[in-house]
């Protein structure tokens, strides 16, 4: 049987209310690469810290780092929040 997790609970970052801390859940394959060294890997803990209007980019929170993030790569990049188990 395969767990599911509330629709609600998953969701990408670019969709993520500042201030919430959350834990990256996968990255999309093509920016895995770039993004690990910035140090940003699934099991990740990021917050967003600033949304730039008119779809400017994020400004994310990765530990004591602050990344600026595109906010179309932002979407491709799927988190939860992170008060939930890894994997649950």
């Amino acid at each position: 049987m395969t767990e599911t997790r509330p629709a609600s609970a998953v969701h990408t970052l670019a969709r993520a209310v500042p201030s919430i801390a959350l834990r990256v859940v996968a990255v999309d394959p093509g920016d895995a690469a770039e993004l690990a060294r910035e140090g940003l890997l699934p099991g990740s803990l990021v917050t967003v810290a600033t949304r730039t209007p008119l779809g400017g980019p994020l400004v994310v929170n990765l530990g004591p780092a602050r990344l600026a993030l595109a906010r179309a790569l932002a979407g491709r990049i799927v988190v939860e929040p992170a008060d939930t188990e890894p994997g649950a």
